[in-house]
């Protein structure tokens, strides 16, 4: 079977690439068997594997699934065949952790497959994508498609019949090396560029600076749009880029239409905005409780709005949605496949495009945050931050020595002290810790957090060294759910209107 041995680690990495690419060589002299820890994740793409054993399943069930989900992407039927899952229903952890949510209610079956037959789908949405890009150029020789991550996007209205994508090459300089994927059915082009220039910390002839940029287009005929990622919108010129390829009929969507992303966005919190001074060339930025004096300014009619990055709840989702005006730019939080990301072209192009829509909900309802003394109701829950939440599993929490998994620590309201600070208890199954968050106006920053009992805390970002508690909490600070149904983060509180009304009391 001639196995290779596949693990990260320090000087690992010419003796990855020499076996895997051993595992794809298809002659009698390559691999049939590969051996891994804990590195056949996200991206894999092994279209021949017939079989996967796993010989520990993740504590997650959502990771397990994804996880089969990623090793058996269907290859050639007539050398491969369909995949097969084969499941050991006779572990009793698992049993036992099915068991529990069974026991929760009747409609955990139906949840779990739901969320199955959703991870499916967008597998499948993506593997179609990707199948479809690999139809010309080689870009996909050089890398897999399957781990692009775009975020964001500039939309352009057009009026031509027919575009040239990869005209693109015209924008770029004369040294560099470029490789492009083209699926020219769904009119979607994916390049990387690969550029080379001189430091500009100093005049060297024989240093420069390598960098990699992405480039994503993908043109809505339909709708005569056209939407472009790139890593570095600057260095990859699109505005120019946009007019190239589409023959000179490409008109950048801008202003006030952009901030249409906001609309129908519940409980919005602008976490960062830059506005302007009207009859000025001044440019103000305003980040976390200071939106608030922005929000004022604007509102008072003595600034305008030039971006913003607000969340909020959309269809009963958290959501993220940022817009700059006179870039055209727009953004979402988490970086999604190919696959999602055009998906979320075609929800943002419903926005912004949308003629008789109500107009952008750039202040009004907006939540604001208020600087607090003294916690105003009773805690209830305890979460994690923003960011913490958004990237889970590549997070770890260290207790003394010993590391968790971010995802099996549990946070609660352990106390609340006469003074009002709250006891936060972060517990794994075998260790916990204890941490009180107090507020007052004598501490330099309003609030602080100090161990009560338990080991030291450290936080662990995949790939980052660890740093304290506090100063991770600093940064990305625990949300405070209260009674009342506002939060708070540190020392800054957030009112939130939750008034439903009144219901007519049901007929007996």
């Amino acid at each position: 079977m001639k196995p290779v041995l596949v693990y990260s680690g320090p000087g690992r990495k010419a003796a990855n690439i020499k076996a895997m690419a051993q595992l794809y060589d298809r002659s009698a002299s390559g691999s049939r068997i590969v051996v891994c820890v804990d590195m056949l994740g996200e991206g894999v793409d092994l279209p021949n594997l017939k079989i996967a054993a796993l010989h520990d399943t993740h504590k997650s069930l959502a990771v397990t699934l994804q996880f089969i989900g990623r090793i058996t992407r269907k290859g050639a039927d007539a050398t491969i065949g369909e995949a097969t899952v084969v499941t050991n229903i006779a572990d009793p952890e698992a049993e036992k952790k099915l068991g529990d949510l069974y026991a929760e209610g009747a409609d955990w079956d139906k949840i779990i497959k739901r969320l199955s037959e959703e991870r499916i789908e967008q597998e499948l949405l993506l593997q179609d994508v990707v199948a479809g890009l690999k139809g010309k150029g080689t870009l996909h020789d050089q890398l897999s498609l399957w781990n692009l991550r775009p975020r964001s996007t500039q939309i352009y209205r057009t009026s031509c019949l027919e575009w040239t994508p990869t005209l693109y090459t015209k924008v770029l300089k004369s040294k560099d090396q470029t490789w492009y994927a083209l699926d020219e059915a769904e009119n979607l082009m994916v390049a990387v560029v690969h550029r080379e220039e001189a430091v500009d910390w100093g005049n060297y002839q024989t240093l420069e600076e390598t960098a990699y940029h992405l480039l994503v287009m993908w043109w809505d005929q339909p709708n005569n749009a056209l939407f472009i990622y790139a890593s570095d919108y600057e260095a990859l010129r699109t505005e120019q880029l946009a007019s190239v390829v589409t023959g000179d009929s490409a008109r950048l969507l801008s202003g006030t239409p952009i901030f249409q992303i906001l609309n129908n966005v519940e409980l919005p919190l602008a976490k960062s905005l830059g506005s302007s001074r009207v009859g000025a060339i001044s440019f103000t930025s305003y980040f976390g409780p200071n939106v608030t004096e922005g929000l004022a300014s604007i509102e008072k009619a003595e600034s305008e709005l030039n971006n913003i990055a607000c969340i909020g709840y959309e269809n009963g989702d958290r959501v993220l949605w940022g817009g700059a005006k006179r870039k055209g730019k727009v953004w979402q939080q988490r970086a999604g496949t190919l696959a999602e990301w055009v998906e979320w072209c075609k929800q943002t192009w419903k926005k912004v495009s949308a003629e008789k829509a109500s107009a952008p909900n750039i202040t009004e309802d907006f939540l604001r945050p208020f600087r607090l003394t003294s916690h105003n109701s009773y805690p209830i829950a305890i979460e994690w931050g923003e960011h913490a939440q958004n990237a889970f599993s590549d997070q770890f929490v260290d207790f003394g020595p010993a590391a968790v998994p971010l995802y099996l620590v549990d946070l609660d309201v352990d106390a609340v002290q006469a003074d009002g600070s709250i006891d936060i208890r972060l517990s794994s199954e075998t260790l916990s810790a204890t941490y009180r968050l107090s507020i007052s106006g004598s501490f330099p920053a309003g609030y602080r957090h100090i161990k009560v009992s338990g080991p030291d805390v450290g936080f662990k970002k995949k790939n980052k060294d660890v740093v304290p508690l506090d100063e991770h909490l600093a940064v990305d600070p625990f949300i405070v759910r209260y009674a009342d149904g506002t939060y708070s983060y540190n020392c800054y509180h957030i009112p939130t209107s939750l008034n439903a009304g009144r219901f007519p009391r049901r007929a007996a």
